[in-house]
């Protein structure tokens, strides 16, 4: 469970520090081009950030169906 709250932690951090970065890359990619972001960097890194997010919801909502199954 503390693993699951270090990458919480990890993942947020990152959505606070390039907030900007990923709704100007998100939203306008020929615009974040030609004013010089790294749009493959950010790009890259949301993806990274958005599946490690989609596993720790897994990993935490996964348990609730086997402690179902286990009740009935």
């Amino acid at each position: 469970m503390e693993f699951i709250g270090i990458l919480t932690l990890f993942v947020v951090l990152f959505l606070v520090l390039f907030y900007r970065e990923f709704i100007f890359v998100s939203f306008n990619l020929e615009g974040a081009k030609a004013t010089g972001t790294h749009t493959t960097f950010y790009n890259h890194l949301f993806f990274l950030l958005s599946g490690i997010f989609t596993v720790m919801i897994l990993e935490g909502v996964g348990a609730i169906p086997v402690s179902l199954c286990s009740w009935v």
